[in-house]
């Protein structure tokens, strides 16, 4: 029974990014709110991990989890917040913060072996070119956009999804997997020839999606990447020689670096701009309660006005959970990376690259990066696939505690 259900999940993790292309047909409406089927797997995925642990609680098994106290701890908080700011808003804010970390702890459950990760992540890395063909289809004019912005100079322009509502759909995912490809490929897991063919497949699009902090995030990685890997250096300066060409054929140049004035005025394009945009908004409203309040948060980013995004996970999780919820989620990153680092450090330089702690190293980096203008642990579409693969090389480098029941 647990081996048949621990599949099922897997399979639903796994194939998320497949699921997530249903938005434009949901299955029916809560009042005015959509319910398609990825939106119910949201909701079945940390309901059936959560009854695998308390049926092998229960039933005198041995469980095997990640030892991340933190993350216990915030599981813990985040679920007291919820039950004092108890509403339909903060249910949905923390089904969303509970998966990441249910997954989390539970990797050692969902996957006991090297080799079944190695099947895992050669699964998710085949699922992305999917949405990946659906970008080359927008761009080539066959295929709609979903998603239409207003861009200096270039003025209205399509920014591709990979066939998702939003274009950070399909980037949540490549964010994940472009460390996961690199462990692949260094564990012989796949071919020199399927590696080279995603990345030139895959990069153009990230240029294509005139997302600023992706590329910044996606470039980070590739140096860090080269900077280990020594050889070859010819063919990754030639993958960004062709990821710039790319972005050139495009004319995203000058809306790219200076979208909202983002270079020449140091701005976030819009988020600090006036004292009604997100940042000074939920800042002011934050700091006008009583303390007691800023400890508990408010379980959800809905504002009295109607705002419900902050446009920073570093600044949601503090309005949602409160400082105590930002102190033990900051904790769980810190924790983390010393987790990884010090193992690399025990390391020689040259082995670093097929050390599952530098892949660990670079998600929690990817994952500070990208809070900083986006919510990533918000959406399934990032939190899902970067938990499963930091939960798996956590559970590498510091084995999985043992509890007898």
């Amino acid at each position: 029974m647990d081996k048949k259900w621990i599949r099922i999940i897997l399979g639903l993790i796994i194939l998320k990014p497949i699921f997530d292309l249903d938005w434009r047909w949901p299955l029916f409406y809560i009042g005015s709110i959509a319910i398609p089927f990825h939106r119910i797997v949201a909701f079945i995925v940390p309901i059936i991990l959560t009854v695998i642990l308390l049926l092998k609680l229960f039933s005198s098994h041995k469980i095997k989890t990640n030892n991340s106290i933190f993350a216990i701890l915030v599981l813990i908080w985040v679920t007291c917040s919820f039950l004092l700011n108890l509403n339909i808003y903060s249910l949905d804010e923390y089904f969303r913060t509970y998966n990441f970390f249910i997954i989390f702890l539970t990797v050692p459950v969902l996957l006991n072996s090297k080799q079944e990760f190695l099947r895992a992540g050669k699964v998710m890395i085949l699922i992305s070119l999917i949405p990946t063909i659906f970008s080359y289809l927008q761009v080539l004019g066959i295929f709609p956009f979903s998603y239409w912005d207003y861009l200096p100079v270039i003025g209205r322009v399509g920014r591709v999804s990979g066939g998702y509502r939003h274009p950070t759909g399909y980037l949540n995912y490549l964010v994940t997997l472009f460390p996961l490809l690199v462990y692949l490929f260094v564990n012989k897991a796949i071919s020199k020839g399927f590696f080279w063919l995603w990345i030139f497949l895959t990069l153009p699009m990230v240029g294509c999606s005139f997302h600023r902090a992706t590329i910044i995030v996606v470039l980070l990685q590739i140096f860090v990447f080269i900077f280990l890997m020594r050889r070859g250096l010819i063919k990754y300066f030639a993958i960004l020689f062709f990821i710039f060409t790319m972005v050139i054929f495009f004319k995203p140049i000058w809306s790219l670096i200076n979208q909202g004035g983002a270079i020449t005025q140091l701005k976030f394009r819009g988020r600090t701009r006036s004292e009604n945009a997100a940042w000074p908004k939920y800042s002011k409203y934050f700091i006008k309660f009583q303390f007691y309040r800023q400890l508990i948060g408010f379980g959800s980013p809905k504002l009295p006005d109607g705002s419900y995004d902050p446009h920073s996970d570093w600044l949601r999780i503090t309005f949602n959970y409160g400082w105590i919820g930002l102190i033990f989620y900051t904790l769980f990153l810190i924790t983390s990376a010393f987790i990884f680092l010090f193992k690399l450090l025990r390391q020689k330089i040259s082995s670093w690259i097929n050390s599952p702690a530098l892949i660990g190293l670079v998600l929690i980096i990817t994952i500070v990066l990208y809070s900083i203008t986006m919510e990533p642990l918000r959406y399934s579409s990032f939190s899902w696939f970067c938990a499963l693969v930091l939960g798996y090389v956590y559970r590498e480098v510091k084995s999985a505690v043992i509890v007898k029941i």
